[in-house]
């Protein structure tokens, strides 16, 4: 007789005993009598403290330091992705290195000093205003699309699926980019979106990866905080990476007068990015799903019928996403103006070898206000980190508006910037994306860290697209005011609309469960033992 339960134990049967081997390395005697199917469970290979209703339920989840390795993979793959872009048209393009269109994803125009004639391949204002927007509405989708996947056919098969977007978008934008200028540049546009729609899909699977990977009894959020940490590195490494093309091919050596190495440079470039995402398919392909999601009944894995049973959803959801919509606003917008800043201080830059230090200097200046917020997490939760980050943020911005208008010297304006930069890469930075975690059941989890990853992004949008017209109508002290108003909107929506969180050192309990007998997994005895009157036998 042979006996299959839940279609994942593996038996064999001798007379009066069934073996049972577990996937995840745990042997169970079951000893068989006239009066009961399963009537003693004992482990053999496991802690011997184990009590019988104890015994975990099949899960084929990854060890926990693979899920920190997707993540950190991955989170650097998205924010190398999304930096290298315009580093890449400034070889391209050969235009002014010091301009923000080479500098920073928040400019879209052509550079004024614009010079077709030596450009490796020159283009027009549209196509490069829509190479830089196109991977932030891929970005969106992304975000949206899988997350909902996330939360219907599991984290695993969705990051499979989100990295193979990115994998095409990368080494498409290296690989498919010949001919004319004009079939070049619109083939990169599908690229782009394409990469984008990857990079956004690893918002939600990544960071919720992260936290359903943590061992029991850790600091889960701090856990997930962690994978963060490794956007900074990778929004550092495409300029680290400009720098030794720089150097290996001469700092002069692009533009049209140097095309076979200009078509090198920005190919190496793009198509670098997908060998993190490459690194992360690796680990997710030999992994698994998560105990958590894996106790979830198939029934409730339609996050939609899930979210319309609880209404109570959309409060929490309305102030993750607006709080991660204020503060992306605010970061992108201060981008914009970010050149205008280091040219006091450095002075105008006349190479792209200058343009690509500087860019490292800047970002490496936000590092020690990354470490600082991941660090706080073992502390505090998401929520607070978040409301302190906001205070701080308005005040920094406060106190630069201040100094640009009292016409400060340089040295007093790039110390307030420096401020900002930490205030930019504390608090929100961290907490926008740990917040969903913490504060969502596992049924709805990555589709609600997809709507609220998703508004954030159309913060950055508006920022980008409107900061421009906000200095030229009220000056740049009057962007560091605005920015500060949005900094003081930002913290009384995490006051009002963000729930209490703990910091996540036991499973979170779904709070939905209550409420809907289908959603709740119940004890891991009584789910073992339910599954097996589903047995099917022959002999």
């Amino acid at each position: 007789m042979s006996v299959v339960i839940n279609h994942h134990l593996v038996i064999r049967q001798d007379p009066g005993i069934v073996f049972v081997l577990l996937p995840n390395s745990i042997i169970a005697v079951v000893i068989e009598d006239e009066t009961t199917e399963l009537a003693v469970l004992r482990p053999l290979v496991s802690d011997p403290q184990m009590e019988a209703d104890e015994l975990p339920p099949h899960s084929t989840r990854a060890a926990p330091n693979t899920s920190v390795f997707i993540a950190a993979t991955s989170n650097v793959a998205i924010q190398y992705n999304f930096a290298v872009i315009a580093l890449a048209l400034a070889f391209m393009d050969n235009g002014d290195p010091n301009d923000a269109s080479c500098s920073s994803l928040s400019n879209v125009s052509v550079s004024p000093c614009y010079d077709a004639s030596k450009a490796a391949y020159p283009r027009t204002e549209v196509q490069s205003s829509l190479l830089r927007s196109l991977v932030f509405a891929g970005a969106i989708t992304g975000q949206l699309t899988m997350g909902i996947a996330g939360d219907m056919m599991g984290r695993r098969r969705a990051m499979l699926l989100t990295n193979s977007f990115s994998i095409i978008g990368a080494l498409g934008s290296a690989m498919l980019t010949w001919g004319a200028p004009s079939t070049i540049y619109g083939v990169m546009m599908i690229c782009r979106f394409l990469l984008g729609v990857g990079v956004g899909g690893k918002y939600p699977l990544a960071a919720t990866i992260s936290k359903e990977g943590s061992s029991s009894g850790s600091n889960k959020s701090y856990e997930v905080a962690k994978g963060f940490f490794w956007q900074t590195p990778g929004a550092v490494l495409p300029y680290v990476v400009g720098l030794l093309l720089l150097l290996g091919f001469g700092k002069d050596n692009f533009g049209a007068q140097h095309k076979a190495a200009t078509s090198f440079q920005f190919r190496f470039l793009l198509g670098l990015g997908a060998l993190p995402t490459i690194a992360s398919t690796l680990l997710t392909y030999h992994s698994g799903e998560s105990d958590e999601y894996a106790e979830v009944k198939p029934g409730s894995r339609n996050p939609f019928r899930v979210a319309a049973a609880h209404p109570e959803l959309l409060r929490p959801l309305a102030g993750c996403g607006l709080s991660w919509l204020l503060y992306d606003f605010v970061y992108y917008g201060t981008a914009f103006n970010q050149v205008a800043i280091t040219d006091s201080v450095f002075g105008k830059a006349d190479a792209l070898f200058d343009n690509c230090w500087q860019n490292i200097v800047l970002s490496g200046m936000g590092l020690p206000g990354v470490v600082s917020a991941v660090l706080l997490l073992k502390r505090w939760s998401s929520r607070k980190l978040q409301l302190f980050g906001f205070g701080f943020l308005a005040l920094a911005c406060t106190a630069l508006a201040t100094a640009v208008y009292a016409d400060a010297s340089n040295g007093v304006k790039f110390a307030a910037f420096a401020v900002l930069l930490f205030a930019l890469n504390w608090g929100m930075n961290v907490s926008t994306y740990t917040l969903p975690t913490e504060t969502f059941p596992t049924e709805v989890r990555t589709t609600m860290f997809g709507l609220s990853a998703g508004m954030g992004k159309v913060g950055a949008l508006v920022g980008s697209a409107s900061f421009e017209s906000i200095q030229n109508g009220v000056g740049l002290q009057g962007v560091y005011y605005v920015c500060a108003a949005f900094a003081v909107l930002g913290l009384l929506v995490t006051a009002w609309l963000c729930p209490h969180t703990h910091e996540a050192v036991e499973p979170d309990p779904s709070p939905i469960a209550p409420a809907d007998e289908s959603l709740n997994s119940g004890t891991r005895r009584t789910r073992l033992l339910n599954d097996s009157t589903a047995c099917s036998h022959s002999g």
